[in-house]
């Protein structure tokens, strides 16, 4: 005899809560209405791709701009290091020690 009632599946579900900027929902939810799909449709899809997968199932790349800002905030942080005096034996001794030190 099973124990399971009528409305049970069988297997748990888990709601997962998604916070995304209005305009994207409203561009995305007309995308897939055309598509016939809801948004939680959709987004099981994306999740069955993850774990039939193992990975995004798109690249997920930087833009040629964030890894220029990225490059640029390193070089900032870079800058903002206490600079080596080499006219001193210990400076000079610093930065012959120091791998990080290209000046």
């Amino acid at each position: 005899m099973s124990t399971k009632r009528p409305h049970e599946s069988a297997t748990k579900s888990q709601k997962i809560q998604v916070t995304v900027d209005r305009s994207l929902a409203d561009k995305t939810e007309a995308i897939f209405s055309q598509l016939g799909l809801s948004p939680s449709t959709a987004i099981t899809m994306f999740l069955k791709q993850v774990a039939v997968t193992g990975s995004i199932p798109f690249n997920v790349t930087l833009t040629e701009r964030q890894k220029a800002a990225l490059n640029l905030q390193a070089a900032l942080k870079q800058a903002d290091r206490p600079i080596n005096d080499l006219s001193t034996p210990e400076g000079y001794r610093r930065w012959e020690a120091d791998e990080n030190d290209d000046y």
